[in-house]
């Protein structure tokens, strides 16, 4: 456990859970917490027994602490992002900063701003699968179901989690259609505003598909992947993988204890300090606009009612 190491926590009423077993599993010690409310900030900092933050850019620039969480979906500004670039203080997000593509094509270094969790493909589970999926082969066919709960994350973080994984596996989509079961019929507008289920089908290049269904009020947390493919069947999750052959065997299998939301949170903010896991993946900021823009695709079909293509998107996105 990393010793001596403090954070600030910024958050929301009703992540006090995610923020305390984020902290046991890290063996960070909270220096403070904050919220964009002052009444938020008070009422956090006597249910956490800390101090309260401030306001966020006074936090960003403490020289007293080693890492910034931002729990919370409140977007940054963008004044915000360049000091905490400046400043280079290693900071993890649980909503994807910044949330729009054209943000990170206009200026590349906006994808460096911080580091999404928890992320799938770093989760125990997945990293204990990585030996499987190597010998497992290229897969052909991937079912993704992602869902959180109260406090634990929007639709937005969700889906970009499950794009992650999708390129990972399998490449940038080529083409998407997406459907959103909207609150009254509504498709919004921003990434930021989506609420509720989404389900997803994609292709990729080489022949290969994906299907999933991600929400950000789906009774719980709950991360699950299926691969299918010449080595049979793969199944992930958080806590283990199962792998079995074509003809139904158990060729491999690993399972551990199910680890909270939180908890995952708490193994990640480890890593961003210097410890990951033996054998961990790495999350490259040049894949962060890619991400983004499978998203923002998403978003778009499920407004067209049509099949859409990031590519196109990018391309438009890039235009003077």
């Amino acid at each position: 456990m990393p010793t001596g190491k403090r954070l600030i926590v910024w958050a929301e009423p009703g992540q006090e859970t995610l923020v305390r077993e984020a902290i046991d599993r890290s063996g960070l010690t909270l220096a403070a917490v904050g919220s964009e409310e002052p009444s938020a900030a008070a009422g956090l900092s006597r249910s956490l027994a800390v101090e309260p933050a401030g306001n966020l850019r006074s936090a960003i620039q403490r020289t007293d602490v080693d890492l910034l969480w931002l729990a919370t979906a409140r977007p940054m500004d963008s004044s915000q992002r360049r000091l905490l670039r400046e400043t280079g203080l290693p900071t993890a997000s649980c909503q994807p900063i910044p949330a729009t593509c054209q943000e990170v094509l206009a200026d590349p270094a906006e994808a460096r701003t911080a580091r999404f969790v928890p992320l799938f493909r770093q989760s125990p589970g997945f990293s204990t699968a990585c030996e499987a999926l190597a010998e497992f082969g290229p897969p052909q066919t991937a079912a993704l179901h992602l869902a959180s709960g109260p406090g634990q994350g929007t639709l937005l973080a969700r889906l970009f989690d499950a794009l992650d994984l999708f390129r990972g596996l399998l490449g940038e989509a080529q083409t998407m259609d997406a459907a959103l079961a909207a609150a009254q019929g509504r498709v919004p507008e921003t990434l930021g505003a989506m609420k509720g289920h989404m389900t997803l089908n994609t292709r990729f290049p080489g022949g290969g598909c994906g299907c999933a269904l991600v929400s950000d009020a789906g009774g719980g947390w709950c991360r699950r992947l299926t691969l299918l493919g010449s080595g049979g069947r793969l199944q992930i999750e958080d806590r283990g993988f199962l792998w079995t052959s074509p003809d139904g065997r158990t060729i491999d299998s690993h399972r551990q204890e199910q680890l909270s939301p939180g908890e995952l949170v708490g193994l990640q903010l480890r890593r961003l300090l210097g410890h990951p896991p033996t054998g961990e993946p790495t999350e490259p900021a040049s894949a962060y606009p890619t991400i983004l823009a499978m998203c923002e695709t998403a978003l778009l079909s499920c407004r067209t009612g049509q099949t859409e293509s990031p590519a196109k998107l990018r391309e438009m996105l890039s235009r003077p």
